[in-house]
């Protein structure tokens, strides 16, 4: 059986707050891209460069779970975290 996570113990909760700021950030940049002729191009650029922020941050919860497999940013793997 598997037990339930908290999730507390994943992620921390500056992370999530940081997790929240990005995705807001989508919002707010729809807001200031025009609707022009490159309007979906340039969301579409916009919302994969959150994403990348949003996976480097998620990532930090496998390094802290997986410290041998995965690392923390500004670390290396197997590295114990200061």
């Amino acid at each position: 059986m598997m037990r339930m996570i908290n999730t507390d113990e994943v992620i921390t909760p500056l992370e999530r707050d940081i997790l929240r700021s990005l995705g807001n950030l989508t919002s707010k940049f729809g807001v200031i891209v025009a609707n022009g002729p490159t309007r979906q191009a340039d969301m579409t650029e916009i919302v994969g460069l959150i994403h990348q922020l949003q996976r480097m941050v998620s990532s930090q919860a496998l390094g802290r779970i997986f410290p041998n497999e995965y690392r923390l940013l500004g670390s290396v793997c197997g590295e114990k975290e200061e």
